[in-house]
């Protein structure tokens, strides 16, 4: 079963699922695991700097406190330098064109950080460790079929993930879109109320 889900998570069918790596449970997305997992969610919000349960990689930077997820980025831009395979470029550098439009969106609307949280603190690092990996396989792909296999794998689950980020961005340009129309709707209500709008903000006379 759980075989089935991570296959399907590959093929797109759950864009935002995974599994979560402490009690192996599937999760469509992190709305549901914070439901099901308040402690840990309160954990995973505490601010930057203070013990966390899963600490980033020695080898990768800490994230600066003003930048969430600037670090990974950074990582990521290493590692895709690193990549000689020009199709395995192009989708590594779409990952990175999809990761600046999210930072650059969150941070022109810091009420969508919550929603992009779970994207900096799993989404984001499993990226660039899965490039690492690619990298550090590569002197040996061409006389190693296991290491060709590792890159073939990354190289699928590479548009997953691309497909992904691509689905958190139209969320959160989405949730904008609602807020929007709610307030267009307030405003029409107010102003019929006042008599100020007719036949789509006509002032009446």
């Amino acid at each position: 079963m759980e075989r089935d889900l991570l296959d399907m998570v590959r093929r797109g069918y759950f864009p935002l699922g995974f599994v979560d790596a402490e009690t192996a449970c599937f999760y469509a997305d992190n709305a549901a695991w914070r439901a099901q997992n308040p402690e840990r969610a309160r954990q995973q919000d505490a601010p930057l700097g203070k013990e966390q349960p899963r600490p980033a990689p020695a080898a990768q930077e800490p994230v600066p406190e003003d930048e969430p997820g600037g670090g990974y980025l950074r990582e990521l831009e290493r590692q895709l330098a690193r990549i000689e395979n020009a199709d395995i470029r192009a989708k590594a550098a779409r990952l990175r064109e999809h990761t600046e439009d999210i930072f650059a969106w969150v941070k022109l609307h810091p009420e969508c950080a919550d929603d992009a949280r779970r994207f900096c603190s799993y989404y984001l690092p499993t990226a660039v460790k899965l490039l690492n990996t690619y990298n550090e396989v590569a002197p040996h792909a061409d006389e190693s079929s296991v290491a060709a296999g590792i890159q073939s794998e990354v190289s699928q689950v590479l548009d997953t993930m691309s497909t992904a980020f691509r689905g958190l961005m139209d969320n959160l340009l989405q949730n904008t879109a609602v807020d929007m129309q709610a307030e267009i709707s307030a405003l029409e209500t107010v102003l019929a109320q006042e008599g100020l709008a007719q036949n789509g903000f006509t002032m009446q006379k």
